[in-house]
Protein backbone atom coordinates (compact mmCIF):
# COMPACT_ATOMS: atom_id res chain seq x y z
CA UNK A 1 0.00 0.00 0.00
CA UNK A 2 2.91 2.33 0.76
CA UNK A 3 4.22 1.89 -2.80
CA UNK A 4 0.81 2.77 -4.26
CA UNK A 5 0.70 5.95 -2.15
CA UNK A 6 4.23 7.01 -3.17
CA UNK A 7 3.57 6.30 -6.85
CA UNK A 8 0.36 8.35 -6.73
CA UNK A 9 2.16 11.28 -5.12
CA UNK A 10 4.81 11.12 -7.84
CA UNK A 11 2.17 11.42 -10.58
CA UNK A 12 0.50 14.34 -8.78
CA UNK A 13 3.87 16.09 -8.48
CA UNK A 14 4.49 15.63 -12.21
CA UNK A 15 1.12 17.10 -13.06
CA UNK A 16 1.42 20.26 -11.02
CA UNK A 17 5.15 20.99 -11.31
CA UNK A 18 6.10 19.74 -14.78
CA UNK A 19 6.13 21.87 -17.89
CA UNK A 20 4.77 20.56 -21.15
CA UNK A 21 7.34 20.61 -23.91
CA UNK A 22 5.69 23.01 -26.34
CA UNK A 23 8.42 22.68 -28.93
CA UNK A 24 7.59 19.07 -29.68
CA UNK A 25 3.92 19.24 -28.75
CA UNK A 26 1.67 17.56 -31.24
CA UNK A 27 -1.90 18.79 -31.07
CA UNK A 28 -3.88 15.75 -30.15
CA UNK A 29 -4.77 13.36 -32.91
CA UNK A 30 -8.19 12.27 -31.66
CA UNK A 31 -10.28 15.41 -32.13
CA UNK A 32 -10.23 18.93 -33.49
CA UNK A 33 -9.25 21.43 -30.79
CA UNK A 34 -11.21 24.73 -30.70
CA UNK A 35 -9.29 28.00 -30.18
CA UNK A 36 -11.11 28.70 -26.90
CA UNK A 37 -13.20 26.89 -24.29
CA UNK A 38 -16.46 25.52 -25.72
CA UNK A 39 -18.92 25.42 -22.82
CA UNK A 40 -21.37 23.19 -24.65
CA UNK A 41 -18.68 20.61 -25.29
CA UNK A 42 -17.32 20.65 -21.75
CA UNK A 43 -20.81 20.20 -20.28
CA UNK A 44 -21.54 17.40 -22.74
CA UNK A 45 -18.26 15.58 -22.05
CA UNK A 46 -18.56 15.96 -18.27
CA UNK A 47 -22.23 14.97 -18.03
CA UNK A 48 -21.92 12.19 -20.61
CA UNK A 49 -18.79 10.84 -18.97
CA UNK A 50 -20.38 10.97 -15.53
CA UNK A 51 -23.47 9.11 -16.72
CA UNK A 52 -21.40 6.49 -18.52
CA UNK A 53 -19.16 6.04 -15.46
CA UNK A 54 -22.18 5.66 -13.16
CA UNK A 55 -23.84 3.18 -15.51
CA UNK A 56 -20.70 1.03 -15.68
CA UNK A 57 -20.24 1.03 -11.89
CA UNK A 58 -23.89 0.20 -11.19
CA UNK A 59 -23.89 -2.45 -13.93
CA UNK A 60 -20.72 -4.07 -12.59
CA UNK A 61 -22.08 -4.08 -9.05
CA UNK A 62 -25.39 -5.62 -10.06
CA UNK A 63 -24.06 -8.14 -12.57
CA UNK A 64 -20.97 -9.23 -10.66
CA UNK A 65 -20.32 -8.05 -7.12
CA UNK A 66 -23.91 -8.36 -5.83
CA UNK A 67 -23.72 -12.10 -6.62
CA UNK A 68 -20.97 -12.56 -4.02
CA UNK A 69 -20.86 -12.10 -0.27
CA UNK A 70 -19.95 -8.60 0.90
CA UNK A 71 -17.77 -7.73 3.88
CA UNK A 72 -15.94 -4.78 5.39
CA UNK A 73 -13.33 -3.10 3.20
CA UNK A 74 -10.05 -5.01 3.13
CA UNK A 75 -6.89 -5.47 1.05
CA UNK A 76 -5.60 -8.62 -0.61
CA UNK A 77 -2.10 -9.22 -1.99
CA UNK A 78 -2.47 -10.85 -5.40
CA UNK A 79 0.93 -9.84 -6.79
CA UNK A 80 2.00 -13.44 -7.44
CA UNK A 81 -1.16 -14.39 -9.33
CA UNK A 82 -1.49 -14.88 -13.09
CA UNK A 83 2.27 -14.45 -13.63
CA UNK A 84 1.64 -10.69 -13.17
CA UNK A 85 -0.16 -10.58 -16.51
CA UNK A 86 -3.16 -8.89 -14.91
CA UNK A 87 -0.90 -6.14 -13.56
CA UNK A 88 0.32 -5.30 -17.07
CA UNK A 89 -3.35 -5.22 -18.07
CA UNK A 90 -4.00 -2.61 -15.40
CA UNK A 91 -1.13 -0.49 -16.75
CA UNK A 92 -2.59 -0.65 -20.28
CA UNK A 93 -6.14 0.14 -19.13
CA UNK A 94 -5.13 3.13 -16.99
CA UNK A 95 -2.90 4.42 -19.80
CA UNK A 96 -5.71 4.20 -22.38
CA UNK A 97 -8.32 5.77 -20.08
CA UNK A 98 -5.99 8.69 -19.34
CA UNK A 99 -5.28 9.11 -23.04
CA UNK A 100 -8.96 9.19 -23.99
CA UNK A 101 -9.91 11.51 -21.12
CA UNK A 102 -7.08 13.90 -21.96
CA UNK A 103 -8.11 14.02 -25.61
CA UNK A 104 -11.78 14.53 -24.81
CA UNK A 105 -11.11 17.53 -22.58
CA UNK A 106 -8.72 19.04 -25.13
CA UNK A 107 -11.62 18.77 -27.57
CA UNK A 108 -13.64 21.01 -25.25
CA UNK A 109 -11.01 23.75 -25.60
CA UNK A 110 -9.64 23.31 -22.09
CA UNK A 111 -5.93 24.12 -21.95
CA UNK A 112 -3.50 21.26 -22.46
CA UNK A 113 -2.26 21.39 -18.84
CA UNK A 114 -5.76 21.43 -17.36
CA UNK A 115 -7.03 18.70 -19.65
CA UNK A 116 -3.97 16.59 -18.76
CA UNK A 117 -4.69 17.06 -15.05
CA UNK A 118 -8.35 16.13 -15.52
CA UNK A 119 -7.50 13.19 -17.76
CA UNK A 120 -4.95 11.82 -15.31
CA UNK A 121 -7.32 12.11 -12.35
CA UNK A 122 -10.10 10.41 -14.29
CA UNK A 123 -7.82 7.67 -15.61
CA UNK A 124 -6.70 6.81 -12.09
CA UNK A 125 -10.16 7.18 -10.53
CA UNK A 126 -11.88 4.87 -13.02
CA UNK A 127 -9.52 2.05 -12.06
CA UNK A 128 -9.57 2.87 -8.35
CA UNK A 129 -13.33 2.37 -8.34
CA UNK A 130 -12.82 -1.27 -9.29
CA UNK A 131 -10.48 -1.68 -6.32
CA UNK A 132 -13.11 -0.20 -4.00
CA UNK A 133 -15.68 -2.71 -5.25
CA UNK A 134 -13.14 -5.52 -4.88
CA UNK A 135 -12.32 -4.30 -1.37
CA UNK A 136 -15.88 -4.83 -0.15
CA UNK A 137 -16.13 -8.30 -1.68
CA UNK A 138 -15.26 -11.23 0.60
CA UNK A 139 -14.07 -13.27 -2.39
CA UNK A 140 -11.47 -10.69 -3.44
CA UNK A 141 -10.07 -7.54 -1.83
CA UNK A 142 -8.53 -4.28 -2.93
CA UNK A 143 -5.13 -4.98 -4.45
CA UNK A 144 -2.18 -2.68 -3.62
CA UNK A 145 -0.42 -4.15 -6.67
CA UNK A 146 -3.31 -3.11 -8.90
CA UNK A 147 -3.20 0.41 -7.47
CA UNK A 148 0.53 0.61 -8.23
CA UNK A 149 -0.06 -0.69 -11.78
CA UNK A 150 -2.86 1.84 -12.31
CA UNK A 151 -0.58 4.64 -11.16
CA UNK A 152 2.20 3.45 -13.47
CA UNK A 153 -0.20 3.53 -16.43
CA UNK A 154 -1.36 7.07 -15.64
CA UNK A 155 2.17 8.24 -14.87
CA UNK A 156 3.52 6.70 -18.07
CA UNK A 157 1.13 8.79 -20.14
CA UNK A 158 1.49 11.95 -18.05
CA UNK A 159 5.29 11.93 -17.92
CA UNK A 160 5.60 11.63 -21.70
CA UNK A 161 3.25 14.53 -22.27
CA UNK A 162 5.33 16.65 -19.92
CA UNK A 163 8.71 15.56 -21.30
CA UNK A 164 8.03 15.28 -25.02
CA UNK A 165 4.49 16.54 -25.56
CA UNK A 166 3.96 13.24 -27.36
CA UNK A 167 3.57 9.53 -26.68
CA UNK A 168 6.89 8.09 -27.81
CA UNK A 169 6.22 4.84 -25.91
CA UNK A 170 2.71 3.47 -26.38
CA UNK A 171 0.98 0.66 -24.51
CA UNK A 172 -1.11 -1.54 -26.78
CA UNK A 173 -3.21 -4.70 -26.61
CA UNK A 174 -3.97 -7.68 -28.81
CA UNK A 175 -5.94 -10.88 -28.30
CA UNK A 176 -6.61 -14.16 -30.04
CA UNK A 177 -8.94 -17.08 -29.45
CA UNK A 178 -7.23 -19.94 -27.64
CA UNK A 179 -7.99 -23.44 -28.91
CA UNK A 180 -8.68 -25.37 -25.71
CA UNK A 181 -9.52 -28.50 -27.69
CA UNK A 182 -5.81 -29.31 -27.52
CA UNK A 183 -6.16 -29.91 -23.75
CA UNK A 184 -7.82 -32.80 -21.87
CA UNK A 185 -11.51 -32.34 -21.09
CA UNK A 186 -10.95 -31.32 -17.46
CA UNK A 187 -8.79 -28.38 -18.58
CA UNK A 188 -11.41 -27.34 -21.14
CA UNK A 189 -14.03 -27.25 -18.39
CA UNK A 190 -11.73 -25.26 -16.16
CA UNK A 191 -11.08 -22.72 -18.94
CA UNK A 192 -14.82 -22.34 -19.55
CA UNK A 193 -15.40 -21.68 -15.83
CA UNK A 194 -12.52 -19.23 -15.55
CA UNK A 195 -12.63 -17.38 -18.84
CA UNK A 196 -16.15 -17.97 -20.17
CA UNK A 197 -17.19 -19.41 -23.50
CA UNK A 198 -18.54 -16.48 -25.54
CA UNK A 199 -16.39 -14.27 -27.74
CA UNK A 200 -16.92 -11.20 -25.55
CA UNK A 201 -16.06 -13.10 -22.36
CA UNK A 202 -12.87 -14.49 -23.83
CA UNK A 203 -11.71 -11.05 -25.01
CA UNK A 204 -12.16 -9.60 -21.52
CA UNK A 205 -11.18 -12.52 -19.31
CA UNK A 206 -8.97 -15.05 -21.10
CA UNK A 207 -5.43 -14.21 -20.01
CA UNK A 208 -4.04 -17.04 -22.17
CA UNK A 209 -5.13 -15.19 -25.30
CA UNK A 210 -4.15 -11.64 -24.34
CA UNK A 211 -0.87 -9.91 -25.14
CA UNK A 212 0.24 -6.46 -24.01
CA UNK A 213 2.77 -4.52 -26.06
CA UNK A 214 5.09 -1.57 -25.59
CA UNK A 215 5.58 0.02 -29.01
CA UNK A 216 8.03 2.81 -29.85
CA UNK A 217 10.11 4.36 -32.62
CA UNK A 218 13.74 4.70 -31.39
CA UNK A 219 14.47 7.52 -33.85
CA UNK A 220 11.69 9.70 -32.45
CA UNK A 221 13.20 9.29 -29.00
CA UNK A 222 16.27 11.26 -30.06
CA UNK A 223 14.43 13.53 -32.53
CA UNK A 224 16.98 12.86 -35.25
CA UNK A 225 16.56 12.96 -39.02
CA UNK A 226 16.04 9.50 -40.46
CA UNK A 227 14.60 7.65 -43.43
CA UNK A 228 12.60 5.51 -41.01
CA UNK A 229 8.98 6.75 -41.12
CA UNK A 230 7.44 8.14 -37.93
CA UNK A 231 4.64 5.58 -38.02
CA UNK A 232 6.93 2.51 -37.96
CA UNK A 233 7.51 1.10 -34.48
CA UNK A 234 9.40 -1.64 -32.68
CA UNK A 235 7.16 -3.57 -30.30
CA UNK A 236 7.89 -5.71 -27.22
CA UNK A 237 5.09 -7.99 -26.05
CA UNK A 238 4.21 -9.98 -22.93
CA UNK A 239 1.70 -12.81 -22.63
CA UNK A 240 1.09 -16.05 -20.75
CA UNK A 241 -0.07 -19.52 -21.71
CA UNK A 242 -1.21 -22.79 -20.07
CA UNK A 243 -2.56 -20.82 -17.10
CA UNK A 244 -5.59 -22.43 -15.39
CA UNK A 245 -5.27 -20.87 -11.94
CA UNK A 246 -4.05 -17.72 -10.25
CA UNK A 247 -1.08 -19.16 -8.37
CA UNK A 248 -0.82 -22.64 -9.87
CA UNK A 249 -2.71 -25.13 -12.04
CA UNK A 250 -4.52 -26.72 -9.13
CA UNK A 251 -8.22 -26.29 -8.36
CA UNK A 252 -11.19 -27.74 -6.47
CA UNK A 253 -13.74 -29.80 -8.39
CA UNK A 254 -17.50 -29.77 -7.77
CA UNK A 255 -17.26 -32.94 -5.64
CA UNK A 256 -14.83 -31.20 -3.31
CA UNK A 257 -11.66 -32.99 -4.39
CA UNK A 258 -8.65 -31.02 -5.57
CA UNK A 259 -7.33 -31.65 -9.06
CA UNK A 260 -3.59 -31.23 -9.44
CA UNK A 261 -2.91 -30.05 -12.99
CA UNK A 262 0.63 -28.92 -12.32
CA UNK A 263 1.93 -31.29 -15.00
CA UNK A 264 0.82 -28.50 -17.38
CA UNK A 265 3.33 -25.78 -16.57
CA UNK A 266 2.33 -22.13 -16.58
CA UNK A 267 4.55 -20.17 -18.98
CA UNK A 268 5.42 -16.57 -19.71
CA UNK A 269 5.65 -15.48 -23.35
CA UNK A 270 7.88 -12.70 -24.68
CA UNK A 271 7.49 -11.22 -28.16
CA UNK A 272 9.46 -9.06 -30.56
CA UNK A 273 7.53 -7.55 -33.43
CA UNK A 274 6.94 -4.41 -35.49
CA UNK A 275 3.96 -2.13 -35.12
CA UNK A 276 2.31 0.90 -36.71
CA UNK A 277 1.56 4.16 -34.92
CA UNK A 278 -1.79 4.96 -36.47
CA UNK A 279 -1.72 8.51 -35.10
CA UNK A 280 1.21 9.25 -37.45
CA UNK A 281 -0.64 8.17 -40.59
CA UNK A 282 -1.21 11.38 -42.62
CA UNK A 283 -4.96 11.75 -43.09
CA UNK A 284 -6.89 14.98 -43.67
CA UNK A 285 -10.41 14.07 -42.54
CA UNK A 286 -11.04 14.65 -38.84
CA UNK A 287 -13.22 11.54 -38.52
CA UNK A 288 -10.34 9.46 -39.90
CA UNK A 289 -7.90 10.96 -37.38
CA UNK A 290 -10.36 10.23 -34.57
CA UNK A 291 -10.84 6.64 -35.73
CA UNK A 292 -7.10 5.99 -36.08
CA UNK A 293 -6.46 7.56 -32.67
CA UNK A 294 -8.97 5.20 -31.05
CA UNK A 295 -7.63 2.13 -32.87
CA UNK A 296 -4.07 2.95 -31.86
CA UNK A 297 -4.66 1.36 -28.45
CA UNK A 298 -4.47 -2.00 -30.24
CA UNK A 299 -1.41 -3.48 -31.87
CA UNK A 300 -1.43 -3.80 -35.64
CA UNK A 301 -1.29 -7.50 -36.67
CA UNK A 302 2.22 -8.27 -37.92
CA UNK A 303 4.72 -11.16 -37.72
CA UNK A 304 6.49 -11.72 -34.39
CA UNK A 305 9.23 -13.76 -32.75
CA UNK A 306 8.04 -15.60 -29.63
CA UNK A 307 10.12 -16.90 -26.71
CA UNK A 308 8.47 -18.90 -23.93
CA UNK A 309 9.87 -19.10 -20.40
CA UNK A 310 10.58 -22.82 -20.94
CA UNK A 311 12.99 -21.90 -23.77
CA UNK A 312 10.64 -22.73 -26.63
CA UNK A 313 11.27 -20.32 -29.53
CA UNK A 314 9.02 -19.89 -32.55
CA UNK A 315 8.07 -17.50 -35.32
CA UNK A 316 4.47 -16.29 -35.54
CA UNK A 317 3.62 -15.38 -39.18
CA UNK A 318 0.85 -13.06 -37.97
CA UNK A 319 0.53 -12.06 -34.32
CA UNK A 320 -2.83 -10.74 -33.15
Amino acid sequence: MKRAFIATLAVIALLFTGEINAQKKRDLSFFDVPPELNKTRIVGVSVGGGLAYSAVVVGLNQAWYSQHEQTKFHFYNDNKEWLQHDKVGHIWTAYVETNISHNLYRWTGLSNRKSLIVGSILGWSFQATIEVLDGFSKRWGASPGDLVANTIGVGFYTAQELIWGDQIFQWKYSTHKVDYNQYPEIYKERAANLYGTSFSERILKDYNGQTYWLSFNPVRLFNEESNIPDWLQLSLGYGITDVFGGFENKWALENGTVFDGSDVKQKRQFYLSMDIDLTKIPVKKQWAKTLLGALNSFKFPLPAFQLNSDGDFKFQPLMW
